[in-house]
């Protein structure tokens, strides 16, 4: 009798259990004593169109879809894979594996998994098994936790034009009264808004009409009378002159501050500095760090290494250190290093996933990030002390992202931008 036979013929009789999205089983997480898996983690995950967790204060989600067609992936045909398996640990992402799921193919199923322990972080990896019991696929590994979604205090849906991936687009002024962000105008025209936290209400600050501009990343001025922000006046690649401006809040006049050709990210260090990256019109063009002096419009190198390509810096409260998204090999990491650029030092650990737009928190010790650790985006934190981590934010829609993470200066309000699965996005505020 061939393997897949003998499991259809187990799961009929109950002793495997058959688990469907259709019946949405839940399976709880035991303590038993089964020897970890010894996993071929080079293993590729080709096969594997689909993995994500969801979670919340009950329960852990984990959905995944698999190739139909062997058209698709040449190197898996489809009657090889005859079982999908989910491996769970609570150790870490590259070891303590444990099988607890196992199902006949199907091009898309899902778990749902209960009795899971505050605090405690959770692994998933999905492995795709043919008729001779032998891993052919492997997915990169998830990591999620117990969680609940936080109370909303604002949601409205809003219009983007660029993509909210390697740009920030979310900047609390000081005070915690305001918060600047950019968004599509009623005529599809990205311009510069402000959202008023007790009125709840946007007021557009710059009328940007032309028809081939980019308007990216801004940040508040420390006394709230400026907003900087990046623009290029044509996108077209020849063309590229991206800037550092400002906006005078008051009257609504826009200064160019920076020498341009490809400046970008802007972050106010205090009154008469910006911190930003400048890039390079001609190959290779890694981003490195520059500090504008607005007094006499010098730009002062902070870091020269032409290794990594740096985005999204955000400086701490004491001023004395700098945390950046820094991409290499593909992929996005966090990395700090002083104001001065010396010791730079990775922040975040493993390669499998991406961090994106680092937050320093004032009055703390952490940084909120961006990362897709659990699957797709959401929030989370680092502590600088411990290196504990946490995941702040809990989605309940498949298919959707969480970016930004900016908390004002009283600690209460959370912004993010949501993502969802039809690319509508909802500016929305939590509390």
């Amino acid at each position: 009798m061939r393997r897949k036979d003998i499991l259809i013929l187990l799961v009929v009789l109950g002793i495997i259990p058959f688990i469907s999205c259709k019946n949405n089983i839940l399976v709880p997480i035991s303590d038993n004593n089964n020897d970890t898996l010894s996993l071929n983690f080079s293993t590729s995950s080709t096969g594997i169109l689909y993995f994500d967790t969801y979670s919340n204060s009950n329960f852990i989600k984990v959905i995944w879809e698999v190739s139909k067609s062997s058209m698709d992936f040449p190197n898996i045909d489809e009657y090889d894979i005859d079982s999908v398996k989910v491996y769970l640990s609570k150790i870490g992402p590259d070891k303590g594996y444990e099988q607890y799921f196992v199902s006949a193919f199907q091009q898309k199923d899902s778990i749902i998994i209960e009795n899971i322990v505050q605090d405690q972080f959770y692994y998933f990896r999905l492995g795709l098994i043919n008729e001779e019991d032998s891993l052919i696929g492997l997915s990169k590994p998830l990591m999620t936790s117990r969680g609940e979604s936080c109370s909303i205090y604002f949601a409205e849906n809003i219009q983007l034009t660029d993509s909210p991936l390697y740009y920030k687009n979310l900047s609390w002024s000081r005070s915690g009264d305001e918060l600047a962000i950019i968004k599509n105008d009623n005529s599809q025209h990205a311009n510069v808004f402000l959202w008023n936290k007790d009125t709840k209400t946007f007021n557009k600050i710059t009328n940007y009409t032309e028809s081939n501009y980019r308007l990216l990343s801004l940040s508040f001025h420390p006394t709230a009378r400026y907003v900087c922000f990046c623009y290029t006046p044509s996108s077209t690649f020849a063309e590229l002159d991206y800037k550092i401006w400002k906006v005078n809040l008051v009257n609504g006049v826009k200064t160019s501050l920076s020498q341009g050709r490809i400046d970008a990210d802007p972050y106010w260090y205090c009154e008469d500095k910006i911190l930003f990256c400048k890039g390079t019109y001609s190959p290779p063009n890694i981003p490195e760090l520059y500090l504008l002096n607005l007094n006499d419009g010098s730009e002062i190198a902070l870091t020269d290494d032409q290794q990594i390509y740096k985005y999204s810096p955000s400086v701490s409260e004491d001023q004395n250190s700098i945390v950046y998204c820094g991409r290499t090999e593909g992929r996005d990491f966090l990395y700090l290093t002083n104001f001065d650029g010396t010791y730079q030092s990775r922040l975040t650990e493993f390669e499998y996933w991406n961090e994106l737009h680092p937050n320093y928190i004032e009055n703390s010790r952490e940084i909120y990030f961006t990362s897709d650790r659990c699957g797709h985006y959401e929030i989370w934190s680092i502590n600088l002390d411990n290196g504990k981590l946490k995941q702040i934010t809990f989605s309940n829609f498949p298919h959707s992202n969480i970016f930004y993470g900016a908390m004002d200066s009283t600690g209460q309000y959370l912004a993010v931008i949501m993502q969802k699965e039809n690319s509508e996005y909802s500016f929305i505020v939590y509390n």
